[in-house]
């Protein structure tokens, strides 16, 4: 593929970069020992507070999903609709998502599952810590 033919890359804010990513094992498990999660679809997540400004996204994939080839398009698909959602999720909150298999969905139903399974995760947290005060809904 040329150059020329190529499609523009985001502007850098709003790029899937290192901040917006779990990537230890360690972060893992702490999200999954939050034992704080909802489902929507497809989508079972995880979540817990990570104290930051930013919500961050890790993925979890089996081999139940498909080949690799359909286990990395559900990657980019759900990396883009967090990267195009995150205005509308939760803020401060590390989700995993753990894809369940099913037939391919298209971007915008990923990103309707997503936003009502992390919602629910906030709500749940929220539930669980009555004296906490809850994150805001959407970041402004």
């Amino acid at each position: 593929m040329s150059p020329a033919s190529e499609p523009p890359r985001p502007p850098r804010a709003e790029r899937f970069g290192r901040s917006m990513r779990l990537r230890s094992g360690a972060e893992f498990d702490a999200v999954f020992a939050a034992k704080q999660r909802s489902r929507s679809g497809p989508l079972l997540v995880f979540g817990r507070p990570n104290g930051g400004p930013l919500s961050r996204l890790g993925l979890s994939v089996g081999r139940a999903v498909g080949g690799s080839v359909d286990r990395h398009r559900l990657k980019r698909l759900l990396r883009e609709a967090f990267r195009t959602t995150r205005t509308d999720l939760p803020r401060g909150f590390d989700l995993l998502v753990v894809i369940r298999p099913h037939a391919f969905l298209r971007l915008e139903e990923y990103r309707d599952h997503l936003r009502r399974a992390a919602a629910g995760v906030a709500r749940a947290w929220s539930r669980a810590t009555p004296d906490a005060p809850s994150p805001p809904e959407r970041s402004p």
